[in-house]
């Protein structure tokens, strides 16, 4: 099994920092968040680490790590990022990760654990963490529906409001080789006729890693969630990456995430 960072974007909502440098490289308690990314995966015995770079990539440099590079980066998404690896996508089962996350062992361990094409980690206690960084539910929401069996239903439409939403997607996936395959012919065949993403609409090089899962779900590829009650951070703006860094401080983070 092989883990993969997706870190082309510039990051714009982060602005303030990301003039200097990626989101990644962002700090929080003194270590960029690439960087407790890679010593995680490799606490766990996963040592074939990737980097998709993309802005400023001369400031992703660490050592025993893959490199590719989106230079489409200011133009495309993470789909196109995920098949900058070309053939070197389909050798192996691959973790995928968005670069401006943290999450736990256990969150890690109960994704490598879980067996379907696509296993995505899922937070059923993102009310308390949205109340935390924005005050309220209701703001930046898609939909995550599972059945009985955890298996996902759909994923990543826009809703207007929390009501009946109990699942949040995080960030962070395992596809396995037979998906990843799916994956590559899916796109190849879109890139034809540069055809728009489902359920979000986003043009071909716009669209959203949950549309490329939503439409392999279409497909008949099987995906499950492994649930976590908190257990993730994300540094999405500006005010995110400051009051989480303030609650920090504060050890206001404890009972939440346990690094």
């Amino acid at each position: 099994m092989k883990a993969l960072i997706l870190a082309a974007g510039m990051g714009k909502r982060l602005a303030k920092y990301t003039h200097l440098l990626p989101k990644g490289m962002l700090r929080f308690r003194d270590k960029p968040l690439l960087e407790w990314q890679i010593e995680l995966y490799r606490s766990q015995g996963i040592n074939d680490i990737s980097i998709v770079t993309g802005y400023m990539q001369e400031k992703i440099q660490f050592s025993g790590i893959r490199y590719y590079h989106n230079k489409d980066y200011a133009i495309t998404n993470m789909i196109e990022s995920l098949m900058c690896l070309g053939d070197d996508l389909l050798e192996d089962d691959l973790l995928i990760s968005y670069s401006d996350i943290l999450f736990t062992q256990e969150i890690l361990n109960q994704v490598i654990a879980t067996n379907a094409d696509i296993v995505v980690s899922a937070d059923t206690k993102w009310r308390r963490y949205w109340q935390m960084r924005y005050g309220t539910t209701e703001t930046d929401l898609e939909s995550l529906t599972v059945d009985t069996s955890n298996h996902i239903l759909e994923i990543g439409a826009a809703v207007e409001h929390s009501q009946g939403l109990n699942h949040r997607y995080i960030g962070f996936n395992k596809f396995s080789k037979q998906a990843l395959q799916a994956g590559y012919k899916l796109y190849q065949e879109k890139k034809t006729s540069l055809q728009s993403w489902q359920p979000s609409g986003k043009t071909f090089y716009q669209g959203y890693f949950t549309d490329f899962i939503h439409e392999l779900i279409q497909q008949g590829l099987s995906a499950k969630i492994t649930a976590t009650q908190g257990g993730w951070l994300e540094f999405d703006t500006e005010e995110d990456y400051e009051k989480t860094c303030e609650l920090d401080k504060n050890n206001a983070l404890i009972d939440y995430i346990a690094l």
